[in-house]
């Protein structure tokens, strides 16, 4: 069976090679970028944990 930090180190790593890119903020908190491609995203602000801001029409 796998330990947390191994499953943590697996899934930064395919992040990573999927292009993503993955820093850590804190101990267990990490920001995590995705670039998804250009087109009109909007804004929203959720406000709830977990919820992301979307800053400008470039979905990133």
């Amino acid at each position: 069976m796998q330990t947390f930090e191994a499953k943590l180190a697996t899934v930064i790593k395919a992040l990573t090679e999927a292009g993503c890119t993955v820093e850590e903020q804190d101990t267990n908190l990490y920001n995590v970028t995705v670039q998804l491609g250009d087109g009109f995203a909007g804004d929203y602000k959720g406000g709830y944990w977990g919820d992301c801001a979307i800053t400008n029409d470039t979905l990133a």
